[in-house]
């Protein structure tokens, strides 16, 4: 996936499950410990965050990392969403990495701040 630095970064995810009252955290991260992080609501971050659309058969979630979020990462990235299900197995909660992989942050070629 590519993206450009400091642009919002919008991600639809789609699962084949109820995700109602699910937790979700999604993190931006790269080798110079640049971090953003983002959450839902009910997992200490915001709806303009992490926007749910629970269903009985399929779900979507919308992932938000606001405009100048990424503007001093480097290129090369990792973007990881992880949930909370709000079950447990053994006592332990469910939690799931539902993507970690590597993203491109792209340079700017438009100078906004002239016209």
């Amino acid at each position: 996936m590519e993206f450009y630095k400091g642009d919002t970064i919008k991600i639809q995810c789609t699962i084949d499950e109820d995700i109602t009252d699910w937790k979700i955290r999604a993190s931006i991260t790269d080798a110079s410990d640049n971090e953003v992080k983002i959450a839902t609501l009910n997992s200490g971050g915001a709806d303009t965050q992490i926007a749910v659309t629970p269903g009985a058969s399929e779900s979507t979630f919308i992932l938000y990392f606001a405009s100048g979020d990424t503007d001093d990462f480097e290129e090369n990235a990792i973007l990881e969403i992880e949930v909370d299900t709000g079950e447990t197995i053994n006592g332990k909660g469910e939690i799931y990495t539902l993507f970690q992989g590597n993203i491109t942050l792209k340079e700017h070629k438009i100078d906004w701040t002239s016209p």
